[in-house]
């Protein structure tokens, strides 16, 4: 792989400038085979400032197979070293791979791989767990494997890794059953486990959680989270509402060796109780994070269903948890009626939030997004938007990334120490209207400075969001921006009592507050009597 020697500028509609050294854009292409596709899934800030990429390449012979990649940048986007993790003779990579940097300064890549059962050797019947200890030039110093008994046409996935003190670390991984009935992912035995593994790359303890529904039942949305102040481990897992187990979000709390302390789901039914109920119908691309305060930011792009008018639409979906599920805090972007399944408002599939200091909080989402970018035929521009929140999920500042002749699908985001935020992900040129294959999609990583994104004052001029409320909190006057035609808006107080209706006849409309209660409020901005967008505004 080359850096493309075409530049492509992909940036603001207005100038910003900022040093050269604080931003960075680096595009993959291949001279020699076209035929491959890369699709980062997670980013690592090193502690000297550089940065590894994590992700699959995607290659095409007589048929798509897929490689576990690294890449190592500098802090101004040089690629230093890349390489690949192929497969071994008998077995297929699982794309869920976690690469993790610890406290002592070493990165260890966690791998699962899978009896490749249309190349299956008589004496492969057993999935393996793989831990690689690699240095800066991305070279394996220490490698380890554990085998894992597969029954059948079983697998295993790999779905957290979190260090723990002491030079120990946790992985957390799935194991489940095919069977071959109605569906090809069927139902049947789902285990997870949970391997303590210390600095000699040894199990030293063990735990599992029984289930009774199979993987796909239970979706893509599986984390572990370790609770470094009160000792505990957290499992969460997003079950999907046509199963009859456990539908809904659920949390396992867990001692420090694993015994179940609780459980606890909540409903599918979120996002401001009776004024603004939401009945998630499906979830994806699902990332956790814990807070300060010891609670949990949840991201995920979602398919709803408004109870209030029953429609379905899709939008970007950040919430914030306690340990028993009580809901805190709720904002959700992009929304989006779901008049065409192709195309859906979607979050990055490996990290759709994240931050240094959560007090600035990093929400990335694509809004009417085409929902099959490696395998379907994207013939719109699309562009992603990466939002930055303050803890009580206030927009403060937004950044529009892309252009108007490119298919753009950004696969992951990171905070990063300055202030600002890398991203990567993928895109294709649709401006020559040729005929779609995998080798068109090009990597593509971007370092985005915090000078970047812009205040919220400039969002609504840019066409960045699709309503802007601001000052929030306010006091006298809440300000609504919008470029929506056929507009109005509705305000709510907490007991759901509308407060203020009208019509939107300008870009900006400024409602006057100042004989309001103080407290918590509820807006929602409608267009061609559709409900566009809505959220939260606090009086002081």
């Amino acid at each position: 792989m080359k850096k493309s020697t075409t530049l492509l500028i992909l940036l603001l509609t207005s100038i910003i400038a900022f040093s050269q050294n604080s931003s960075f854009e680096y595009i993959f292409s291949d001279s020699v085979n076209l035929h491959q596709s890369i699709l980062f899934e997670d980013i690592i800030e090193l502690s000297n400032g550089d940065y590894v990429l994590q992700g699959d390449l995607y290659v095409l012979d007589d048929s798509m197979y897929q490689r576990m990649l690294c890449c190592y940048f500098s802090k101004d986007g040089e690629l230093k070293a890349e390489k690949d993790f192929p497969d071994e003779e008998g077995y297929k990579y699982s794309p869920k791979s976690i690469l993790k940097e610890f406290k002592d300064g070493n990165l260890y890549l966690v791998r699962a791989l899978n009896v490749d059962n249309e190349k299956q050797l008589r004496d492969v019947d057993n999935s393996k767990i793989v831990i690689n200890r690699i240095d800066s030039d991305l070279n394996t110093t220490i490698l380890k494997e554990f085998y894992i008994p597969i029954d059948g046409t079983g697998a295993i996935d790999i779905t957290s890794v979190e260090e723990i003190g002491n030079d120990n670390f946790v992985i957390c991984f799935e194991k489940f059953c095919h069977n071959f009935g109605a569906h090809p992912w069927g139902q049947g035995n789902d285990t997870t486990f949970f391997w303590k593994i210390d600095s000699n790359l040894d199990i030293v303890k063990e735990g599992f959680i029984k289930h009774s529904k199979c993987n796909l039942d239970r979706n893509s949305g599986v984390c572990m989270i370790y609770d470094e102040n009160n000792n505990k481990y957290l499992y969460y897992t997003f079950f999907l509402p046509n199963t009859s187990y456990n539908s809904g979000l659920t949390i396992y709390n867990m001692d420090s060796d694993f015994n179940l302390i609780g459980q606890t789901t909540m409903p599918q039914t979120i996002g401001g109780g009776s004024i603004i109920p939401f009945i998630i119908n499906d979830t994806r691309n699902v990332s956790y994070k814990r807070t300060s305060q010891n609670t949990t930011v949840i991201g995920t792009s979602i398919t709803t269903m408004n109870a209030q008018n029953l429609e379905n639409f899709t939008s970007a979906l950040c919430i914030e948890v306690d340990d028993d599920l009580n809901l805190i805090d709720s904002i959700h972007k992009g929304a989006v009626l779901d008049t065409n399944s192709a195309y859906l408002t979607r979050t990055p599939w490996g990290r759709c939030i994240d931050w240094v200091n959560d007090n600035e909080i990093f929400f990335a989402y694509t809004p009417h997004a085409y929902s099959m970018p490696m395998t379907g035929n994207p013939r719109k521009t699309q562009k992603c938007i990466i939002t930055k929140l303050n803890r009580e999920f206030n927009t403060i500042k937004e950044f529009s990334y892309g252009n108007d002749s490119i298919f753009l699908w950004i696969n992951t985001i990171k905070a990063t120490r300055d202030g600002g935020c890398i991203i990567a992900g993928h895109f294709r040129d649709i401006s020559s209207g040729l005929p779609y294959n995998i080798g068109d999609m090009q990597g593509i990583v971007k370092k985005i400075p915090a000078a970047a994104l812009i205040s919220i004052e400039e969002i609504s001029e840019n066409s960045f969001n699709t309503v802007l409320v601001y000052p929030n909190p306010g006091n006298n006057v809440l300000n609504i921006k919008t470029s929506l035609q056929n507009a109005s808006v509705e305000v709510y107080n907490i007991l759901g009592k509308v407060v203020y209706k009208q019509d939107i006849t300008d870009i900006s409309t400024a409602i006057p507050t100042g004989s309001w209660n103080s407290g918590i409020y509820m807006w929602k901005v409608y267009s061609n009597g559709k409900e566009a967008e809505n959220g939260k505004w606090i009086k002081k």
